[in-house]
């Protein structure tokens, strides 16, 4: 058996949230997060989107029982089918200073 190769960058850790995407510009929906690190978040989806599609993401991280809002823009970098939702992932292309410090907090 061949190794697998880890394409994914960054270390990921699970997170199981609501967030909110909007894909080529559509209307958002709202989906479940699966994993997030400092270059994308993981999400399953109810339909598939188009890989190398423009993407915004929206959701939640929360520390010490308060909630921050943390939006991001960036690509989506797969999507499979897995039972019965599809797993996405997203890399991000723009993401703000206080929105990467929340996620190197959460990370850590």
């Amino acid at each position: 058996m061949l190794p697998t190769i880890e394409r994914r960058g960054g270390q990921r850790k699970p997170m199981k949230t609501k967030a909110l995407i909007s894909v080529d510009s559509k209307s958002p929906v709202w989906v479940r997060t699966v994993d997030l690190s400092e270059n994308g978040v993981g999400l399953a989806t109810p339909e598939p989107v188009r890989i190398g599609a423009p993407a915004r993401v929206r959701f939640e991280l929360s520390f010490d029982g308060q909630s921050q809002p943390v939006e991001a823009r960036g690509t989506i970098a797969y999507c499979m089918l897995s039972g019965d939702e599809f797993k996405v992932g997203i890399t991000f292309t723009q993401v703000d200073v206080a929105a990467m410090m929340l996620i190197s907090k959460f990370l850590k």
